[in-house]
């Protein structure tokens, strides 16, 4: 909904996008790789600890550029979407970089 508002159609959808992929991308490796052990009921994956904007990151975006938005400061919400669309999609590359490192070789079953 924020980026509807402040900033364009491209960024918008660019934004959901890479989100969505950078959160389902774990899903997706449970059911093609597996997981070994579950602590606490939490699965532990072999994606857990890697890529470096997450949700608590663009949360933590979004609220220091809406603070900067709502004091007229000259970088705000629209700069704040693509800035977190940006590092989204870094770090969305940074799982599949390390996913086909160690995980990318062809296996007949």
């Amino acid at each position: 909904i924020v980026g509807y508002f402040y900033a364009d159609p491209f960024w918008s959808i660019l934004a959901i996008t890479a989100t969505m992929l950078h959160s389902f991308i774990k899903p997706v490796v449970y059911a093609e790789i597996g997981y070994e052990v579950k602590i606490k009921g939490k699965i532990k994956d072999p994606i857990e600890n890697v890529g470096f904007f997450g949700r608590p990151e663009t949360h933590i975006f979004l609220i220091i550029f809406t603070i900067l938005e709502k004091l007229n400061a000259p970088i705000g919400l629209s700069y704040g979407i693509k800035i977190i669309t940006l590092l989204t999609l870094f770090s969305l590359l940074h799982r599949l970089i390390y996913l086909y490192k160690n995980f990318g070789e062809i296996s007949d079953e």
